[in-house]
């Protein structure tokens, strides 16, 4: 069976949607990381906006990262109970 390989336009095709994946995710990364700043440090009560917030980066979070342990050391969010 011949080994595949890929043409110049097609190795072209692969690195601009590489890139193009990769400044979307660093983006979208950086905009949760952001909304997060307005979560205090220690919480009391949250408010509904602060809530929402926490909601959409735990979701993003669990559809990007399947793995509960990595997606949990990774996290924009980090959780210590006292």
């Amino acid at each position: 069976m011949p080994i595949e390989h890929n043409t110049p336009e097609e190795l072209a095709k692969i690195a601009r949607y590489q890139h193009v994946i990769s400044d979307a995710t660093a983006h979208i990364w950086a905009y949760m990381s952001k909304r997060a700043d307005t979560i205090p440090n220690t919480i009391s009560e949250l408010t509904e906006e602060q809530l929402e917030i926490l909601l959409d980066i735990e979701s993003v979070e669990e559809e990007w990262v399947i793995d509960p342990v990595q997606r949990k050391l990774i996290s924009i969010v980090q959780w210590e109970e006292d």
